[in-house]
């Protein structure tokens, strides 16, 4: 059981980590999808990447866009609660890469140190 719940939570990290993904220019339209799997666009063409305040405030719409996307767990179910980080974690994570911009991954390092 647990095993089949962590597969339906990589499928949705891998899910969402792509449609988290926008163009510079555009946001990225929701795309079909074969399970009904949440996903959330991201909007950052009104941003300046080349910032730290442009980059920071996309840094957090991905946050946001990952904990729309991820499950919600209480903290009396430590399993889901556990599989809620890992997906928010692993989306972000997913969306900075993709994104492609050095300051944006410095921005996350930093956050991953400081949690």
């Amino acid at each position: 059981m647990i095993s089949k719940y962590l597969a339906t939570i990589v499928r949705q990290i891998a899910f969402a980590s792509v449609t988290l993904i926008a163009s510079t220019f555009m946001v990225l339209p929701v795309q079909a999808k074969p399970v009904d799997i949440p996903s959330v666009a991201v909007n950052y063409g009104d941003l300046d990447l080349s910032t730290t305040a442009g980059t920071g405030r996309l840094y957090k719409r991905i946050v946001a866009a990952a904990e729309i996307v991820c499950p919600k767990s209480t903290a009396q179910d430590l399993q889901s609660l556990s599989a809620g980080r890992v997906c928010r974690a692993d989306a972000i994570a997913r969306a900075v890469r993709a994104v492609n911009s050095p300051l944006l991954a410095a921005i996350h390092e930093q956050h991953i140190l400081h949690s």
